[in-house]
This record gives C-alpha cells, sequence and structure tokens, in this order.
C-alpha cells in the first residue's frame, strides 16, 4: 500500500472556506502529492470524490470507480453513441503513454 499524502489545505476546503479534517495518520507520512492530484482535488464535485477515495475508507476506492462507471453510461444515454466514444477517445493518450511507460526499459 503506498504512504498516504497529504493535500495541502489550499486544494480541498469545505463550502465555508475551512479546511476539511485530514484522515489520521495522514500528517506523519509527510509526502507531498503530484501536482496532478493537487489540481484534481480543487474541482468542487470530482475533488470531493477524489479526496474521499484517497483518504477516506477502504470502501470508498470502490464508490469512486462506480460513480466514474455510472456516469459514462448516464452520459451515454443522455447522448448516446457520442457520450459513450467521446470519453474513450479522450483516454486514448494517457492508455498510450501508460504502455510506452510500462514497455520502457
Amino acid at each position: 500500500m503506498p504512504a498516504r499524502w497529504t493535500i495541502p489545505d489550499t486544494a480541498c476546503r469545505t463550502a465555508r472556506g475551512r479546511p476539511t479534517d485530514m484522515a489520521p495518520g495522514v500528517a506523519e507520512a509527510g509526502e507531498k502529492p503530484p501536482a496532478a492530484v493537487i489540481w484534481l482535488c480543487r474541482i468542487p464535485v470530482l475533488g470531493w470524490f477524489l479526496r474521499d477515495a484517497l483518504l477516506g475508507p477502504p470502501d470508498a476506492k470502490y464508490y469512486f470507480i462506480a460513480n466514474g462507471v455510472m456516469g459514462w453510461i448516464f452520459a451515454a444515454a443522455c447522448f448516446g453513441f457520442a457520450g459513450l466514444v467521446i470519453p474513450a477517445l479522450a483516454l486514448t493518450p494517457a492508455m498510450l503513454v501508460t504502455i510506452v511507460v510500462m514497455t520502457r526499459a
């Protein structure tokens, strides 16, 4: 299991602007998360889900994945074939980079 990160208080805040409570044991790790995680955590709804998946209870990761799949199904239901294909095409460069990184020697 990777070390838990400490996300800066300015990255994720509650609706009133106060920092949210950190999960127990996070502050001791002292590792800084990647910049992409900090920026994604600043997006209002996605950031809340991502923060819960990273720092929340163990089953929160599965809920995060289920929400993503349900969002994709909802997009396909609302927008038809374009809602199904456009997210897959958007993830193509990410998969290409993943394959290149995995096969690099």
